[in-house]
Parts: C-alpha cells; sequence; structure tokens
C-alpha cells in the first residue's frame, strides 16, 4: 500500500490536539488542507517527500482554529424573505432599501427587514422608530439587528404589540426610551 505524500509538516513541542489536557511534542502531517496523520516526528516520516515542506515550531503552541457557524432555524428562515440590510452604510440607506422591499410588497401584513448595524452606518447612531413611521406609517415594521438580539421597530409594531411608556421591561429584554419616555423604537 502506498503512503500518501503531505504538502505540509508542522513540527513543535507543544502541540495541542484535544486527545490530552496538554500540549506535547508531535508532528502534523497536512495533505490538500486536511490533516492526514498526527503523530511523533518519527510517525509522520513516511510521509515526507521531496515536495513537502516542514515547519519546526519549537516551544510555540500549535493548535487547532477554532471556528464557530452555526444557524438558528428559524430566523434563518425568517431572513430568507425580509428585507436584507446588511449593505446599509446608513440610516437613509436602510430606509430605502425597506421602501423598495415593502413597496413590491403591498400585500404583506408586516415588513420584516434583518442583517442592520448601526456599527457599519456613517453616524453610528442607532435608529428610532419616528424614521420608519416616514417609510412605513400604516404597515407594522420589524427589522432584526445583524446579531439577532434586538430589533428595530415602528410606531404600528409598537401599537399591535401594546409597548407604551408603562410597559414593563420584559425578563432579559428591554425596551428602548427616548428623552420623554416613550419606546424608540428598539426592543
Amino acid at each position: 500500500m502506498s503512503q500518501q505524500s503531505a504538502d505540509m509538516i508542522l513540527s513543535g513541542n507543544a502541540v495541542f490536539t484535544g486527545l490530552s489536557d496538554q500540549p506535547e511534542p508531535a508532528s502534523i502531517a497536512i495533505k490538500d488542507n486536511k490533516v492526514i496523520a498526527i503523530g511523533s516526528e518519527k510517525e509522520v516520516e513516511p510521509y515526507v517527500d521531496e515536495n513537502t515542506k516542514i515547519y519546526q515550531f519549537h516551544d510555540e503552541l500549535i493548535m487547532p482554529g477554532f471556528h464557530d457557524f452555526h444557524l438558528h432555524l428559524m430566523d434563518g428562515a425568517v431572513m430568507m424573505n425580509s428585507a436584507d440590510l446588511f449593505p446599509a452604510r446608513s440610516e437613509q440607506e436602510a430606509l430605502e432599501i425597506i421602501r423598495e422591499f415593502a413597496e413590491s410588497r403591498p400585500e404583506a401584513p408586516w415588513i420584516i427587514g434583518s442583517t442592520w448595524d448601526a456599527g457599519y452606518w456613517d453616524t453610528q447612531q442607532l435608529p428610532s422608530r419616528h424614521s420608519l413611521d416616514r417609510v412605513l406609517p400604516d404597515r407594522p415594521a420589524l427589522m432584526y439587528h445583524a446579531e439577532g438580539h434586538y430589533a428595530w421597530v415602528n410606531s404600528k409594531a409598537l401599537e399591535i404589540a401594546n409597548i407604551t411608556r408603562h410597559t414593563e421591561e420584559p425578563p432579559y429584554g428591554m425596551i428602548g426610551k427616548d428623552e420623554n419616555g416613550e419606546p424608540n423604537g428598539i426592543l
């Protein structure tokens, strides 16, 4: 049986593989950006040929990169049929995207958008219900923030949800208020 050759070998005295609690001396053979073997330098020697690049990191820590990609299924389904606000670089651009989306769906009872982020906007200021009211005075609007933990709504949505200046904040939640104590449209 012929041994496949590695594109590269990473070796060091502090390799964290997750197989033990502490980093230990090891070598990692990689081919096509995939780990094909882990062991001592001697154990990965069969994976070396004239094209294999060998990197020695001595006492520097070598560990896998971690990536947490996950999807919230319900949120993902809603986002597939909502106004995509991520490209907006100002509140005005977001409102234009929302207006166009709403005009393309005159029968939709609610206008839903997602992935807005005021951190990318020119002013970096949170929006208010009043700007959404100018675009959608008669239909409720719900715009999910990019991180999914809060939303921007218009006055019609607040009315339907019966959220007023007297509404108590829910457990683990917040109702944004303006300087007069009125809901500002950030939930």
